[in-house]
């Protein structure tokens, strides 16, 4: 039960795990109990069969009593998998011992063989192990989009289902599948594409471009110094935009506005807010680094200061509000995602002076940027994905560790206090994910 269980269990199933380990070692020790009593109640001819016996005796109860204490507090560790420590405690492993050299000795003085006992067949843990079957333990109303070893499998989150190989074309090892409307923007032998989620034709677009989010169903295309604002289909819409004179490329966008950069080779690189429609040009207050992220209505980075706080501006208004980070921890700049929805931000946090590469000293946190309320969440992870609907949080949980039997994903939902686990196989090269909205 145990391997089942270190097979199916996800990253973030640790509850479930112990509740795995906890089921099977109260199960084992009922059944060690019922085997000391019964060899207690047997009559012994002699001395030395008698110390064989309580020999035997005390140590299954010394065993049955260690399994019961890890049951009550088992703390599984995930290092790629999970596992428990050895619940018998040294000074039980020395009674058995002790035991196995009376019994043999005694076997051996009175010529009597020792027989084989029948396997031992245990039945606990089905709930438990019933719910690491699942992909997910609550259904969710959403699609995952994997790309593996070239192809695309999309996960029905709702019922678990799978529907593998849905594309008709090969999409690059680790480029990132990025989600349009319901389509998925990738890479397929270095050229752009734009792939239906049901296994549709894919669309081809133009390679030299570059492309960024346009709110959560559009895209903007930028060619050089030419941008053009695209639907979800890829078609243009309006007409082209120039990049104004002395900035670089852009880097990240909202709806209807573009986040470019004036590089200085002695002052550094400065942000500013594009407006191609009005044709407004709006430096980002604080902003030096050009670490900005955008969605929907909403601009969030990290001002040049010693705080690293977030502040997020409404670029319709102006209006820059700072966000307060959980106490004593600050935001690791470069892992903010924000929303389709534009409502909220998602960040890893840490005390400041931490080393980022310890996965023990960071957090993920959660922001409401209407209200300015901060969530932190209880587990060190990484933002991947927002679904269509802003309601889903797909995260990469960090630790310590090699390679694991299932993906390392978990997800949140505004109010969770915890992650729960995505139960996924792992395939030999890395995985890129996306959320689609339910078919």
């Amino acid at each position: 039960m145990l391997s089942q269980a270190t097979e199916r269990a996800s990253i973030s199933d640790g509850g479930l795990f112990d509740a795995v380990v906890a089921d099977v070692d109260r199960e084992q020790a009922k059944q060690l109990a019922q085997v000391a009593t019964s060899i207690d109640h047997h009559r012994a001819w002699a001395g030395d069969v008698r110390r064989a016996q309580r020999a035997a005796v005390t140590a299954l109860r010394a065993e049955a009593r260690d399994l019961l204490a890890q049951a009550v507090r088992p703390q599984a560790v995930f290092t790629g998998t999970f596992y428990v420590a050895e619940p018998v405690s040294q000074q039980t492993a020395t009674l058995i011992a002790a035991a196995d050299r009376l019994v043999a000795a005694s076997s051996r003085r009175h010529h009597v063989r020792i027989a084989q006992p029948p396997p031992v067949r245990l039945t606990a843990a089905a709930e438990p192990l019933a719910q690491l079957a699942r992909v997910t333990t609550t259904p969710l109303p959403v699609r995952l989009a994997v790309a593996h070893d070239g192809d695309l499998d999309i996960w029905n989150l709702e019922d678990g289902s799978v529907r593998r190989n849905v594309a008709d074309v090969r999409i690059d090892d680790g480029f990132p599948v990025r989600r349009v409307g319901t389509a998925l923007l990738t890479m397929s032998n270095s050229h752009w594409v734009l792939l239906p989620a049901d296994g549709g034709r894919h669309m081809s677009l133009p390679g030299a471009a570059d492309y960024l989010a346009a709110g959560s169903d559009g895209l903007w295309q930028v060619d050089g110094s030419v941008i053009h604002r695209l639907g979800p289909d890829a078609h243009q819409i309006g007409r082209s935009y120039t990049l104004p004179g002395g900035f670089d490329p852009p880097f990240a966008a909202t709806a209807d506005a573009l986040v470019i950069a004036r590089t200085s080779p002695d002052a550094g690189t400065f942000p500013f807010l594009w407006t191609p429609l009005t044709g407004s040009l709006r430096a980002l207050p604080g902003e030096c680094n050009a670490g900005v992220f955008a969605a929907a209505d909403r601009v969030v980075y990290v001002p040049c200061d010693p705080v690293q706080r977030l502040v997020a501006l409404d670029p319709r208004t102006g209006t820059v509000r700072p966000l307060r980070s959980p106490p004593g921890l600050q935001v690791v700049d470069g892992t903010e995602l924000l929303a389709p929805d534009g409502r909220r931000v998602a960040a890893m946090v840490q005390p400041p002076g931490a080393d980022y590469e310890d996965p023990a000293s960071t957090k993920l946190a959660v922001w409401d940027l209407d209200t300015g309320r901060v969530e932190l969440i209880g587990a060190a992870a990484s933002a991947v994905a927002w679904s269509a609907d802003s309601s889903v949080l797909l995260v990469n949980p960090r630790f310590d560790g090699g390679s694991t039997t299932n993906l390392p994903l978990a997800y949140w939902t505004p109010g969770a206090s915890a992650l729960a686990p995505i139960r996924i196989p792992a395939t030999d090269v890395s995985d890129t994910v996306a959320l689609l909205p339910a078919a």
